[in-house]
């Protein structure tokens, strides 16, 4: 889980080898277990008229127990969790916050976050208010809950049927086929980015400074492809090693930046770094930068060609009215608008 499911639907139960409820389907058949609701989510607005029965079987359910926010996460509430008569349903982010919080002021917590998520209502909730109908209608209509991020979702559905959000090229542009840009991608999540970071800086620091000395020096990123694919190639290949070599170490580590802090700080996870540095340094022959590494000046060697003339632009005339450049302005009646942008 990442932080761009933060905001799709949870719940919070107690923790067994088969958990009580872990999905939508597991809270409608369990008679003698409750749910608990903000009624400050507006759940009904998703659930009642959804035309989906589970859902609406779901909200029969549920209506008979909504509650304030503070009913819903208070001390009585979390009893019911952990002896297995209520489960809480709320966003991830609340949840992962509430666990966070528990943990550390009791020194033990007997929740889970479930595995499976309910309706995304307080992404509903924006869709709503902010997005075409038509969109609404296609988005509710889906059988199974939508495991990505909604605004690139609708953004997509956007440029695929409006040319208004579509930029213009004349047919002599030159653009970069497919295939030419097709490549393995690292296909890992912010937390474990996040953990590699410092050690994947140093291992690729080669490929990192020929691919942004070739952006800066060439200023078009058409001609900049070849350098992006190696430092994309030296990525895999980095974590891929760590994968073989420090895997325990590093997902120790991953894991207590994704579960300690919202914002993932290293300070609450110094043991588990310097126990992932030592196996980095043991093992791969890779020892954590100092800090203001990457911020120092350094000289790199390049073979590549010095740049040559840029890539041909029509250029465009600018014929749009304008005031003459002795034209008297006077100056503004309520002051500078300045300070709005700093």
């Amino acid at each position: 889980m990442n932080v761009f499911q933060s905001l799709l639907v949870s719940k919070l139960t107690i923790i067994k080898t088969k958990p009580v409820i872990d999905s939508m389907q597991d809270l409608v058949a369990k008679e003698n277990v409750k749910g608990l609701v903000p009624i400050e989510l507006e759940i009904q607005e998703v659930l009642k008229d959804s035309g989906i029965p589970l859902y609406e079987e779901a909200w029969e359910k549920l209506k008979l127990t909504t509650s304030t926010f503070d009913e819903v996460l208070s001390e009585t509430s979390y009893r019911e969790v952990m002896e297995g008569k209520a489960c809480i349903v709320h966003g991830q982010l609340i949840l992962k916050s509430v666990l966070q919080e528990y943990f550390q002021t009791n020194g033990r917590c007997d929740f889970h976050l479930s595995e499976n998520y309910f309706f995304p209502f307080p992404l509903l909730m924006g869709l709503r208010k902010t997005l075409p109908k038509e969109f609404q209608r296609k988005f509710n209509s889906g059988k199974k809950i939508v495991n990505i991020d909604l605004f690139v979702l609708f953004y997509g559905s956007v440029l695929r049927f409006s040319e208004d959000f579509t930029m213009p090229f004349s047919e002599d542009f030159y653009l970069p086929s497919p295939e030419e840009l097709k490549v393995q991608e690292i296909n890992v999540s912010t937390p474990t980015l996040k953990a590699g970071a410092i050690h994947f800086g140093k291992y690729c620091d080669e490929q990192c400074k020929e691919f942004m000395l070739c952006r800066k020096e060439e200023n078009d990123p058409r001609r900049c492809v070849q350098e992006g694919k190696e430092v994309t190639a030296c990525g895999i290949e980095f974590f891929q090693k760590v994968k073989q070599h420090c895997k325990n170490e590093f997902e120790q580590y991953a894991d207590c930046l994704e579960w300690n802090s919202p914002a993932m700080h290293v300070q609450y996870c110094r043991k588990t770094q310097a126990v992932l540095d030592k196996c980095m340094l043991e093992k791969l022959n890779i020892e954590r930068p100092y800090l203001g590494y990457f911020t120092e000046i350094r000289t790199h060697k390049t073979n590549r060609p010095h740049p040559g003339p840029p890539l041909p632009r029509k250029e465009y005339v600018d014929d749009r009215p304008s005031l003459p450049p002795d034209y008297p302005i006077e100056d503004a009646k309520f002051g500078s608008a300045w300070f709005m942008y700093n």
